[in-house]
């Protein structure tokens, strides 16, 4: 995509943009294989883990559909190691994280028992929970869920074990201890350090609710964030502004819920990731075909946009702001350096049918420091960033002859 905006923006922030350079680019290809990538970690060494889900041309026995593989990369990009995870069913990832001595993946499993999945399921998709050593091998693995469709989609390390963010569509059945709200709802699992289940809750409307990510706060308590085309009543407390909204509830430690609120114009948005401001309050992004109007006072800059609201602990909004061109961008993955926030997306020239991954920095006020874009023509919008001290990571999915494979890139944050 070749933005009109970009060559003014050139001059403008080309200080700026030598803050950030870029270290290396690379697309990890594996043979035989389909990859779209879902998540990328950082580990002590220097490297990463990335997950993806992914589709093999040859299957080993119990291991059919599609699995969820992890590819350990080296601080160069040079894969050092791969294991692939699956069942008979179809198998997604969701998330990976590093725990002690390994990692958890997290994502969804079909219910039926073989290859590295254990136990039979309890609905039509489970929540599917593997420990890993550092080395791939699998130390244990958990499933949880309903009679329903259950989607394990981020996880959160505690002191005492870890919290299993997702949505469920199961009625009171197997692991899911309340009866359902409406279509799907948020569900909150917390497990001790062997992944057994300390207690379990949902949130949700009378229509659907859809989780994509727990954000850990300051005070110890936790923002679940999606989102909801519920309408308000005693269950959730904030309006629906037009189809599905921006949704952020807070709970405690122990899932009580202490307040929820809804961002959205009145048309469409889609809330996927936040974080909390080391200076205080939230931001969360996602994308918004939505103009001015409901709670949303940014007008729209083409088909979908770049959307972040700013909003402090008591869930009030500081600020929005709203990026984007004539075509449609899709935000999917933010981080913050020292007082800026870098933003992962796809944007997709739709009379072209091609899609490119946009990649911006902005301050805290959100204003826009600096911004690169890499062409991607696998039609996958989402890309994920994980950032330390020093550099910063960016994993998405790229296409060629072989089909899908993992695209890389690393800058380095220069002070």
């Amino acid at each position: 995509m070749h933005k009109i905006l970009l060559l003014g923006y050139l001059a403008c922030f080309f200080a700026h943009a030598q803050n950030i350079s870029l270290q290396w680019e690379k697309r990890l290809i594996v043979p035989e294989r389909k990859e779209t990538t879902r998540g990328i970690v950082l580990t002590p060494d220097g490297g990463a883990a990335i997950v993806t889900t992914c589709k093999s041309k040859t299957n080993e026995a119990g291991k059919e559909g599609s699995n969820i593989s992890v590819i350990k990369v080296d601080a160069q990009g040079k894969k050092q190691w791969e294991q692939i995870y699956g069942s008979p069913g179809d198998d997604v990832a969701h998330i990976i994280i590093r725990v002690e001595n390994g990692f958890l993946i997290g994502g969804a499993a079909d219910k039926k028992a073989g290859g590295d999945k254990k136990h039979e399921g309890f609905g039509e998709k489970d929540f599917w929970l593997i420990k890993i050593d550092e080395h791939g091998k699998i130390l244990w693995e958990k499933i949880y869920g309903g009679s329903g469709i259950d989607e394990l989609r981020d996880i959160e390390v505690l002191p005492d074990g870890y919290l299993l963010g997702g949505r469920t569509q199961s009625d009171k059945s197997g692991s899911v201890s309340q009866e359902t709200y409406g279509d799907f709802d948020y569900w909150v699992v917390k497990v001790n350090k062997e992944g057994e289940i300390v207690w379990d809750k949902r949130y949700g409307g009378l229509t659907g609710d859809i989780f994509d990510s727990i954000v850990p706060c300051k005070d110890g308590n936790y923002l679940l964030i999606g989102d909801s085309g519920s309408d308000e009543n005693e269950l959730k407390k904030s309006p629906n502004y037009g189809d599905m909204d921006f949704w952020i509830v807070k709970i405690t430690p122990n899932g009580e819920k202490i307040w929820d609120v809804s961002f959205g114009g009145t048309v469409g948005d889609a809330l996927n990731d936040g974080i909390e401001l080391k200076e205080g309050g939230y931001i969360v992004g996602g994308f918004s075909y939505s103009g001015a109007g409901g709670s949303k006072a940014t007008v729209s800059l083409g088909d979908a946009d770049y959307w972040l609201v700013c909003f402090d602990e008591k869930g009030q909004k500081n600020y929005e702001r709203a990026y984007g061109a004539m075509n449609a961008e899709y935000l999917y993955s933010i981080a913050q350096i020292g007082e800026n926030i870098f933003i992962a997306g796809g944007s997709q020239v739709k009379m072209q049918s091609s899609m490119y991954y946009w990649l911006l920095l902005v301050d805290d006020e959100g204003k826009k420091l600096w911004e690169k874009e890499y062409p991607n023509m696998a039609s996958e919008k989402a890309c994920y960033v994980q950032v330390d001290k020093k550099y910063i990571w960016v994993a998405g999915t790229g296409t060629g002859d072989s089909g899908n494979h993992i695209w890389l890139a690393k800058f380095q944050v220069k002070s």
